[in-house]
């Protein structure tokens, strides 16, 4: 839990972990333990995954791995930093019927660095995910937008680091402004 790459006796282990190593697979048992054996001392492409959502926590690793003896490997896993937000949507108020709410669901949010994480906002426009430390660019899916609206900043630079619990994010829509002309009808024209 801690980054250091070693076990130590108030950590836990996870299960239902996939370690795969150039194409060999094998999944950690309830103890968190998973074996390979045979394999040849070299050096292998690594990925590590779960299979079930373990809440914000990543692999904390190299892509890949130097076998050159036989021993026991650990593979850390970190807290990610929790990016949470909201679309918010600024529209011109011309009349009383207008004030209806805005569904602001399924509007795809992505920060990219090496991996893409993606999330979906709720019928509010929020949206939030865990992201692993490091650098992304964030940016809200543009297309959806009516030729009336346009997004007032987007492909919002991040730094995430391990000493932020979590980042706040908003992304602005704004409705081009109409042209309103108001006319008095009560008051009659003098001839």
């Amino acid at each position: 839990m801690n980054g250091n790459g070693t076990k130590e006796d108030d950590e836990n282990a996870l299960q239902n972990v996939v370690i795969n190593l150039q194409g060999k697979e094998v999944l950690t048992d309830y103890k968190g333990s998973a074996k390979i054996n045979k394999i040849a001392h070299k050096k292998y492409a690594l990925n590590v995954f779960p299979l079930e959502d373990i809440k914000g926590w990543f692999p904390d690793l190299n892509d890949s791995i130097h076998i050159s003896k036989d021993k026991t490997h650990y593979f850390p896993f970190v807290r990610g930093v929790k990016i949470q937000g909201d679309v918010i949507v600024d529209l011109q108020k011309i009349a009383v019927a207008e004030d209806k709410m805005m569904d602001l669901s399924n509007i795809k949010i992505t920060a990219t660095k090496d991996i893409t994480y993606n999330t979906l906002t709720d019928v509010n426009g929020h949206f939030e995910f865990y992201l692993p430390n490091g650098k992304y660019i964030l940016n809200m899916d543009e297309s959806i937008l009516a030729g009336n609206l346009r997004l007032s900043r987007n492909n919002i630079p991040i730094v995430l680091k391990n000493t932020q619990e979590s980042v706040y994010i908003s992304f602005y829509i704004l409705e081009k402004r109409r042209k309103v002309i108001l006319r008095d009808f009560s008051k009659k024209k003098k001839q």
